[in-house]
This record gives structure tokens, C-alpha cells and sequence, in this order.
């Protein structure tokens, strides 16, 4: 393992736990209670704050065994029974000497637990005993909680998926590697890499051209080879020839460097949606709260936009200009290159070139082997297809001709 992939997952781990932290903290109970007295003609209430999945549970009992009535009234129902105009509430346990009670809030409110007197026990008084307990749910660590978990997805992913690049990773090839170390008996000496597959006859063969860029595949499915490339036909490609071989290489590397901003905003903005969706499944609020209004619109909708702009345009072009680039001049270049497929010269019986299959721009180029499963190369850019139907016509013409047809 990499310093610094030891160092993002080491990362991780800690935000990980205080994530857990927050969760954990979460929810807080706290237990109470209390023995009054009813007095005649009055009732005696308990106010409490609470929020939406905020819980209150307990047990009542009056001690000489009459009955009671509790009930959990809004702020606005116990201002209109205080001024005698209605009588309205959310939760009732009536007319008994011992209850249990047991209620989930489902907004933020003041609220009042409140006891009256039993049927026709309005004048006498009446000592009750009442423990409870509360369960409050701490929005602001759930939330945390949650960033916390999407800041550690982050740095996992740095540690797991952008790996470090390494030395000559941005060229198109990798470097050379260096002479013998002189004084060392040649048994001793380092082997020289090995990357396959490798060139036949390179000492003897010579440079045609070569076409690479985008929107160019290999097609390794099953079925039909069409337009559009899947998770395992990824765009980037480049065809090599030399007098003697055919050389394929893949440049998808290019194509996921591009794409990784994109699909981290996308994450970031699909986080955001499931972190509020998560708050109100969790708490049950109409709205959301004031210190978050700002931030879902601004990071949600700004991630979004910006993921699609990368996306669409910005990651394409990116990895479209970084093929373009790349420089192979020389059967040099051609035998340094971290080649895909290699197919020798006399292994070739045909080519075919297909403008169909919907390719409006492009074609379909199939390499027919005497001793191997054909190879079919996709392009959809009509300025690499001109480049290459040169080049492989120059290439068909050595000796020994290879056919070439067209439909």
C-alpha cells in the first residue's frame, strides 16, 4: 500500500468515526417524575419543546385509585381551552386511576401534557404520580453525521480510485528503461520490462502511420458492433502499422482521468439529495431548516449543473485533446507503446470496411486472422475515419497484399 493511500484511508477511518459519533449522539433520552395534586376545579399541565420523531413515554397513577384524564394538547389548542372556547387535542388516556402513555411528535411545537379531573371528581382533589421518559432527536448531528459520511466517501475514493500517477504517466508511452549498469556480470543485470504483446521482426520493420483518438474502440462484446461503445468497449484508441505488424493500443486511461471531476460532483450533488431526502424521512418536517435553505439550492442545483458540463463537454474535449497529442513517429515509438493487440502481417486474410450499422460518420473496420477470432475496431469520427482507411490501404498494398473490402 501506497504513504499516500495509507494516509486517505487513515483519513477516512477518523471522519468514519466521528460520524458514528454523531449518530450515536444523535438521540438523547432523559427520564423524569413528579407527584402532584389535582386540585378541585383545575387541571395541572406540563409544557415541553419538542421536535418532529422527538418521543414521550410513561406511566400515571393516582394514588387513591380515582380516575383521571391526560391528555397532549398544541400550543394552540391549550390557549383555546384556557380561554374556554374549545377543547381539542392530539393524544387522550381518559377516565382511568393508572395509564400508560405513549406518543411520537410529528412537528415542532410547544406542547402540553395536560391532566383533568375523572367524571364527577371536579370538586374533590386527586394526588397523582407521574414518571416519564423523552426521546429528542438532535437535527443538526444527523446532518453532520451525514457530511462527515460523505467526506470520508471522498477520501476513500481518492484512496482507492485516483491513484498516484506515476513518473512519465502523462506521456504516451512509458519511459524507456536504462542502459545495462556496466561492471555487473549479465546473469546479475536487472531484467529489461516486459510488455505484451510484442512486435515481430521490429529490427527489419519500418513506421506507416497511425490514427488514435476518441471516439475510436475496440469492440470486445458479443452481437453486433454499433455506435455507441459500453462499459467494457470504453472510447479512446489508437491503430498503429508498420510494414510487417498491426498495432492496436488503448487510451481509455485519458478518458477516466477526464471524467472523474464529473462524476464527483455527481456523487456530491446525489449526496445532497440524499441527505435531505434522509431528513425528512427521519424527522418528518414540513421544511426544511433555515440554516440549510441556502446551501441545498446553491450545492445541489451548482453540483448538478457543473456535473453535466463535465459530462457533456468539458470531460470529452479534455480527453479528446490529450489523444490528439500524443506523438508516435517511429517504429520506436510503436514498440514502447503498452500495446493491446498485435496482429503480424501474414496473420491478416482480409479487411473489411463497414459504413453501416447506423454509423453515420464513421465505420465499422473488421480484421479478418488466419489463426485468431476476428478484431473489429469502431470510429465515429469521419476525419479519423479518412485518416485510417489511408492508412490501412497503404498498409494492405505491402508485400504480401491483404485484401481489402468495402460496404
Amino acid at each position: 500500500m501506497e504513504r499516500r493511500q495509507a494516509r486517505y484511508i487513515a483519513s477516512a477511518l477518523f471522519i468514519l468515526a466521528l460520524a458514528v459519533f454523531e449518530f450515536v449522539t444523535y438521540t438523547s433520552a432523559t427520564t423524569q417524575q413528579s407527584t402532584f395534586n389535582l386540585q378541585p376545579g383545575l387541571a395541572y399541565d406540563f409544557s415541553l419543546t419538542r421536535n418532529p420523531s422527538d418521543y414521550v413515554s410513561g406511566q400515571f397513577q393516582e394514588t387513591s385509585g380515582q380516575p383521571v384524564s391526560f391528555y397532549i394538547q398544541t400550543s394552540a389548542q391549550f390557549a383555546a381551552f384556557q380561554a374556554h372556547t374549545s377543547f381539542d387535542y392530539l393524544y387522550s388516556v381518559e377516565q382511568v386511576p393508572t395509564g400508560r402513555i405513549s406518543y411520537s411528535f410529528s412537528s415542532q411545537d410547544t406542547f402540553y401534557l395536560l391532566f383533568r379531573h375523572g367524571t364527577a371528581l371536579v370538586n374533590s382533589t386527586e394526588t397523582i404520580f407521574f414518571q416519564r421518559s423523552y426521546v429528542t432527536h438532535i437535527t443538526s448531528k444527523l446532518f453532520l453525521g451525514l457530511i462527515f459520511v460523505g467526506a470520508a466517501t471522498v477520501d476513500l475514493a481518492f484512496a482507492f480510485v485516483w491513484r498516484r500517477r506515476k513518473p512519465g504517466a502523462n506521456l504516451p508511452f512509458p519511459p524507456q528503461p536504462l542502459p545495462p549498469t556496466f561492471g555487473i556480470p549479465p546473469h546479475q543485470q536487472p531484467n529489461p520490462p516486459v510488455d505484451a504483446p510484442t512486435l515481430s521482426n521490429s529490427s527489419r520493420d519500418g513506421f506507416v502511420g497511425g490514427v488514435a483518438g476518441l471516439r475510436m474502440y475496440r469492440f470486445k462484446g458479443q452481437g453486433g458492433a454499433n455506435s455507441v461503445s459500453s462499459w467494457h468497449n470504453p472510447w479512446g484508441y489508437g491503430v498503429y502499422f508498420t510494414d510487417k505488424n498491426l498495432v492496436g493500443v488503448s487510451y481509455t486511461k485519458y478518458l477516466s482521468r477526464a471524467y472523474k471531476p464529473g462524476w464527483i460532483l455527481s456523487l456530491a450533488w446525489i449526496g445532497i439529495l440524499a441527505a435531505t431526502s434522509a431528513f425528512f424521512a427521519v424527522t418528518h418536517v414540513q421544511d426544511l431548516p433555515l440554516w440549510w435553505v441556502p446551501i441545498f439550492p446553491i450545492g445541489f442545483f451548482g453540483c448538478m449543473f457543473l456535473s453535466f458540463a463535465f459530462l457533456l463537454y468539458l470531460s470529452p474535449k479534455r480527453a479528446n485533446n490529450q489523444i490528439d497529442q500524443i506523438q508516435v513517429k517511429s517504429i520506436t515509438d510503436v514498440e514502447a507503446l503498452r500495446k493491446d493487440l498485435v496482429l503480424r502481417r501474414d496473420e491478416i486474410s482480409e479487411i473489411n470496411i463497414d459504413h453501416g450499422y447506423g454509423i453515420s460518420s464513421g465505420a465499422i473496420l473488421s480484421i479478418r486472422s488466419k489463426t485468431y477470432q476476428p478484431v473489429t475496431l469502431v470510429t465515429t469520427n469521419k476525419e479519423k475515419l479518412r485518416q485510417l482507411m489511408k492508412l490501412v490501404q497503404d498498409f494492405a498494398d505491402r508485400d504480401p497484399v491483404i485484401r481489402v473490402t468495402t460496404n
